[in-house]
């Protein structure tokens, strides 16, 4: 905690500096040098990554210590006879890892089939065991290091995969009316229709292990391939909450979403732009607590090194840093969240979004399934591990988020 205060003490100090410097040239009638913007932005960059690789370790420090205390508190919310089953199926799964399918007492497999075989077929361990729930906080803290998807969306969990429409409407265009005594009343009827929400399956590709490995460890393997299942659903579920076209899978932010404006250079965007984009958004969706802007740390770095304006009566900063451990920069004074599948810059691509990030839900379905496979790398005296889940997500209204298209 220390040390990120520290870094982000020297962070401001470097921007007042560049500030001050930035009035004093303008009240001489000069301008700041390319030299010296140049050497603000490598070290406003370089402050920024020690600040993010600070605040990562603090965030897993404070996530570890979050699932142990959740974990206790709902161990003290249980019965001792459900309490003593949690710790059953725990070691019932821990033995799953160990010896798999074929090697677990007829008392694991039970507690094993008694929270269900997994996404993939009703063949008892066919589809994998569920993975308990201390675990799925963790994977699931490890999927939202790395998708910004999973901080700013909406997510929800069903118990199985069917199919479920929800309603869809947008009324903000519609008003209602001053009827005068026995007058008569007008009828303005809401357009209602659905999504469906489907249930893509996604793994995590097989992971092996060495037979040796397995039978030597003296620490649980589920402790390190549980985040690495967390790190790799992550990446290819954000990829697609962002940028999939809808087709077998699910609709990504950007294809959902409408168009604010386009900018007027291909690798650069104004602070109006910025702006306009913001107020392109009807003010009902600029209320929510997810209301912001989305982009890639690469186009968040360029904004931050411009975005000091340069004339007298405009030149205070647009993109301010978060001044607090785990707080979020924010442009024109709205959250950023930091979505690396978003696109740079460049000519036609749509590398910022504003908007009401909630109303983009995420469909989980079921919970995270996890099987050995023996047979497949026998020859080579290995197992692996696989990872399974089944999401679907799509934008409620296309026009609660926006995009900027480069020229």
């Amino acid at each position: 905690m220390q040390k990120s205060i520290e870094l982000i003490t020297k962070r401001n100090q470097s921007i007042k500096a560049m500030e001050d410097l930035v009035n004093s040239r303008q009240e001489a009638g000069k301008a700041v040098t390319d030299e010296e913007w140049s050497n603000y932005d490598a070290d406003q960059k370089s402050l920024q990554g020690q600040i993010r690789g600070e605040e990562f370790l603090e965030k897993q420090r404070a996530a570890k210590a979050t699932d142990i205390e959740k974990n206790q508190e709902r161990l003290e919310q249980l019965a001792p006879e459900q309490i003593s089953e949690e710790k059953r199926y725990l070691d019932a799964f821990a033995n799953y890892f160990k010896v798999g399918e074929k090697g677990l007492r007829d008392e694991d497999k039970s507690i094993l089939e008694k929270r269900g075989t997994g996404n993939q077929t009703t063949t008892v361990g066919e589809g994998g065991y569920m993975i308990p729930e201390g675990f799925s906080n963790q994977l699931f803290t490890e999927k939202a290091k790395w998708g910004g998807m999973f901080e700013a969306a909406y997510i929800w969990t069903t118990p199985d995969g069917r199919a479920i429409p929800w309603p869809k409407l947008d009324d903000t265009g519609e008003t209602g009316e001053l009827v005068a005594e026995e007058g008569a009343m007008a009828v303005g009827d809401m357009a209602f229709t659905a999504l469906t929400f489907n249930a893509y399956m996604y793994s995590s590709k097989a992971v092996k292990a060495s037979i040796q490995l397995l039978q030597d460890s003296y620490f649980a393997l589920q402790d390190i391939l549980v985040p690495a299942f967390g790190r790799r659903l992550g990446t290819i579920q954000n990829l697609a909450f962002t940028s999939a076209d809808g087709s077998a899978k699910p609709n990504g932010i950007v294809t959902a979403s409408s168009s604010g404006l386009t900018s007027g250079a291909s690798g650069a965007v104004t602070r109006t732009e910025l702006n306009s984009l913001k107020y392109s958004i009807d003010p009902a969706y600029r209320m929510g607590e997810k209301f912001g802007y989305m982009m890639n740390d690469t186009t968040l770095g360029a904004i931050s090194a411009v975005s000091m304006g340069t004339a007298a009566s405009d030149n205070g900063p647009l993109w301010k840093p978060a001044t607090t451990v785990g707080g979020r920069d924010t442009i024109n004074g709205l959250p950023v969240f930091i979505n690396q599948d978003l696109a740079n810059m460049a000519t036609t691509t749509k590398s910022i979004l504003c908007g009401d990030f909630s109303q983009y839900k995420i469909r989980k379905a079921g919970g995270t399934t996890v099987r050995r496979l023996d047979e497949l790398y026998a020859l080579n005296n290995l197992v692996a591990f696989v990872a399974f889940e089944r999401v679907d997500g799509d934008l409620l209204a296309t026009n609660a988020v926006k995009y900027i298209t480069q020229v």
